[in-house]
């Protein structure tokens, strides 16, 4: 298989963490390409131009993050005791908060990078740093009552979101604003699969 990434994407980390907790390493090539610069390698896997994009062992590609992890997640290899699968409601909505946290982090980082800071000043700018401090606050009451120590779908794209932020929205300081969180992301930070694909 092939897993058609970069570094920056949250989007690709997603699907690269997801690929280490499932000891699935030695069957996934990593192929990294350039989603700005029409990358004639990733508009052949998905003609949308987005990543990551995975390249199965019957050439067929699958697109979208969270499909890409559900698949790799039905996959055998060195983690395979490990089943990410998300099983509750509460997972599920976890879920749903950790990729619509990506979006809106990286919808504000995008616009910024061609539209220059001033866009965050804009309505839908500032709509979306609302939705993000919405959602953190959200996610910080939820972090408080976790008692769950299994891994799934659902902590991975809720960490790589947050991991994002602190990447490219420092100012948000996460930590020091929401604590249930920061307690939460402790437990994962010296996990394999996060501290080699970070940003």
């Amino acid at each position: 298989m092939k897993l058609l990434l970069n570094t920056t994407s949250p989007y690709a980390r997603f699907a690269r963490v997801v690929m280490l907790e499932k000891g699935l390493q030695s069957q996934v090539e990593l192929v990294w390409v350039d989603p700005w610069n029409n990358d004639a390698t990733l508009l052949a896997a998905n003609p949308v131009g987005r990543i990551p994009a995975l390249i199965m062992d019957d050439n067929v590609a699958i697109s979208e993050s969270l499909l890409i992890a559900q698949a790799l997640n039905g996959l055998t290899g060195t983690g395979e005791s490990l089943d990410l699968s998300v099983k509750t409601s509460a997972q599920l909505s976890r879920l749903g908060l950790g990729i619509g946290l990506m979006d809106m982090a990286f919808n504000s980082v995008i616009n910024a990078k061609y539209y220059g800071d001033e866009i965050y000043n804009t309505y839908l700018g500032e709509r979306r740093f609302v939705a993000i401090e919405r959602t953190l606050q959200q996610l910080n009451t939820a972090l408080a009552d976790n008692q769950t120590t299994d891994l799934t779908l659902a902590d991975i794209a809720v960490a790589v979101a947050l991991d994002y932020i602190d990447f490219r929205l420092p100012q948000l300081d996460v930590n020091k604003h929401y604590g249930h969180i920061a307690v939460w992301r402790q437990a994962l930070a010296g996990r394999h699969s996060f501290a080699t694909t970070a940003f």
